[in-house]
Formats: C-alpha cells, sequence, structure tokens
C-alpha cells in the first residue's frame, strides 16, 4: 500500500486526474471491459482494486471465485483503459483504498450495495 501512496502522490504531482473503482473481477467479461472504458473516460490514470480471493469468499461465498486473484489481476493488467491494479483484503476496511488513493473520481457500479453515499463523502475526504 505503500508503494501504490508514492505512485499515486507522484502522478497527482504531474497533474494526472486519479480515477479509481473496486470489485471482485472474476470471469472477467464484456460488461467488465465496458465499465473499466466507462470509468477510465472520468480522469487520466484509471486504478483498479481488485478483491482478494479471502475477501471476496467473505462477500459472495464459498464457492468464489472462480478464478483466483493472481490471475484476476493479471487479466486486468491485459485491458488497455486499466493502468493500475491493487489488491484489497480483508483486512483492509471498505473505505481504506479510498482514503489511501483520494482519487479525483470515485466510480461505483450502480449494482454494489458497498457504498453509501454518506460513506463515500467521508472516504473521500
Amino acid at each position: 500500500m505503500k508503494e501504490l501512496k508514492e505512485v499515486v502522490d507522484s502522478l497527482k504531482k504531474m497533474g494526472y486526474k486519479i480515477v479509481l473503482t473496486q470489485g471482485v473481477y472474476d470471469l472477467i467479461h464484456e460488461g467488465h471491459a465496458l465499465y473499466l472504458e466507462a470509468a477510465r473516460a472520468h480522469g487520466d490514470i484509471l486504478i483498479v482494486g481488485v478483491d482478494s480471493d479471502e475477501l471476496t469468499r467473505k462477500r459472495k461465498g464459498p464457492d468464489r471465485p472462480i478464478v483466483p486473484q493472481t490471475e484476476r489481476l493479471k487479466m486486468l493488467t491485459h485491458l488497455r483503459h486499466v493502468d493500475i491494479v491493487t489488491s484489497r483484503e480483508v483486512k483492509h476496511g471498505i473505505g481504506d483504498l479510498i482514503k489511501l488513493v483520494k482519487p479525483d473520481v470515485l466510480v461505483v457500479s450502480e449494482s454494489t450495495g458497498d457504498f453509501t453515499k454518506k460513506q463515500v463523502k467521508e472516504y473521500s475526504q
């Protein structure tokens, strides 16, 4: 996480607009690609937080993920709209990545129930 913070701080100093989104990205499909493309359109650098295997099991059940974390991270690096990928672990709170990155734009899927508007505002400060 320290390395990510250093990279993000450097990018911000250079004037880049940082976009952050988070998710599981299990069995990556066209919908994921379109979502990430739309997210990237809101800024210069797209950072994608990917739920660890343990966090995915906790959120989605014991049979998930289907694709291991390392493979999901690697697959996302091959998408042209994704600039940085990072893992979200159980030990990190739900807003920790937002607090660390302090993105200019936070993109949250309509289908997620993870964040209330109040939480997003709190995490972004």
